[in-house]
């Protein structure tokens, strides 16, 4: 563990249990489209935590109701899922061991970064409001994605890949990670899909953890 100077943290199920707020902000949402369309996607989209809402809900039109959605549907779907989350946010607690793990990285000068499939905006809005964001050196949300603000963070850091570590909980998380030839640790305590995760761990040997508190631990008996 002492090789990573730079964490990277995914925000929903590792830094917030939010990913059930997430769920009904999807069925908020699309709560005037038939349940037929709507339950199908519901399912797709636990599969497939991490995705931004903007894609999401492009395939939801796309693939589960097959047509080609007018403008204003598609922004109002996204006020309505915006709208959602910004009452229910800043209410979602912070994870176990989260707290005490990002003191420890800022006291020994660790570079910590968000990287999240929220719209950037509200994430930096609700982890200034919860007190998170004085941990990190940049708070990174959609629309872009995952893997592009990975490469953004790669170039600001100008160091070797391998001493990047991206802690996730959601299959888009680990491709991410992936993609760059990040190390990836899955969080497992808060995900929204541990049948899917567990079995892809295995699959591709990831590591796993339950909650933050156990890379704490690990990281203090390696330093």
């Amino acid at each position: 563990m002492k090789s990573f100077n730079c964490f990277l943290f995914d925000c929903d199920g590792v830094l917030l249990d939010s990913n059930g707020m997430k769920n009904n902000a999807f069925a908020y949402a699309l709560r005037d489209f038939p349940m037929e369309n709507v339950q199908p996607f519901l399912t797709f989209q636990k599969s497939n935590f991490g995705l931004s809402r903007f894609k999401a809900f492009d395939i939801f039109f796309k693939e589960f109701m097959g047509v080609k959605v007018d403008d204003n549907i598609f922004e109002k779907v996204l006020l309505d899922f915006s709208s959602y989350c910004s009452l229910n946010y800043s209410s979602q607690d912070i994870t176990q061991g989260c707290i005490d793990l990002l003191k420890l990285l800022n006291k020994l000068n660790i570079s910590c970064y968000v990287v999240s499939g929220s719209e950037q905006t509200e994430l930096q809005k609700v982890l200034k409001e919860n007190g998170l964001s004085q941990y990190f050196k940049g708070v990174y949300g959609s629309p872009l994605s995952k893997i592009e603000l990975i490469l953004n963070i790669l170039e600001i850091e100008k160091q070797n890949i391998s001493n990047f570590i991206f802690i996730g909980d959601a299959k888009a998380d680990y491709i991410s990670a992936k993609f760059h030839e990040i190390k990836f640790i899955y969080l497992s305590q808060y995900s929204a899909d541990k049948v899917y995760m567990n079995k892809l761990c295995e699959l591709e040997n990831i590591e796993s953890i339950s909650n933050l508190s156990e890379l704490k631990d690990v990281f203090l008996n390696e330093i």
